[in-house]
């Protein structure tokens, strides 16, 4: 009996760090004259994924798998994407599952940076004016929603010299890995219920 309840107390304390260990994803966008660049990398218990898409100055694809952060598995697409395998679809409530991770994740880092300007400084600077009402608008309702780890930083410079637009931006959140299976699960059950009644 002792020995049953040593095998239970380890699978319970495995089945605790499976679903709380940290899932951590990363976001960041580069949009500059010429270049237009985005990489998303998520890392949790099993290790890294990685995929890196430019559009210019040439198509580029690149993904990169590091399992329990040892062995790594890089490919990479020049000017053409991989063939989207043919797979039955099957609906996901997406909103349900954004729902579901909105309470539970927490945002880690978020911060960005823009440059602008549309060739004429007065509507350079009613332009500056409409876009910080709405990045203020924008903040204020994530911040009432989401715990931040640190202040949101934003920054926003008009160029009123000559029409031009560069923006970065980097995002990062972490949340539990169970509730990412979660979110899934209620993603795939909500849609499946939607199939049944459209049935």
């Amino acid at each position: 009996m002792a020995w049953t309840g040593a095998v239970l107390a380890g699978l319970a304390v495995l089945l605790a760090v499976l679903y709380f260990w940290p899932l951590v994803l990363g976001l960041s966008i580069w949009l500059e004259p010429g270049t237009a660049a985005a990489r998303l990398e998520a890392t949790g218990l099993a290790g890294r994924l990685a995929i890196q898409l430019r559009l210019q100055p040439e198509r580029l694809l690149v993904a990169e798998l590091s399992l329990f952060h040892l062995a790594t598995i890089r490919r990479s697409f020049a000017d053409a994407m991989p063939a989207r395998p043919v797979v039955p679809r099957r609906r996901l409530d997406l909103v349900a599952a954004a729902q579901w991770l909105l309470r539970r994740l927490r945002v880690e880092e978020l911060k960005a940076d823009a440059r602008f300007g549309l060739g004429d400084a007065a509507q350079t600077a009613r332009a500056y004016g409409y876009v910080w009402a709405a990045v203020a608008v924008g903040l204020a309702w994530a911040q009432a929603r989401l715990a931040f780890a640190q202040p949101p930083r934003i920054e926003l410079t008009p160029d009123f010299a000559r029409p031009f637009a560069a923006a970065r931006g980097v995002l990062r959140v972490r949340m539990a890995q169970g509730d990412a299976l979660a979110a899934f699960v209620v993603a795939w059950s909500r849609g499946r219920a939607v199939e049944r009644k459209g049935v």
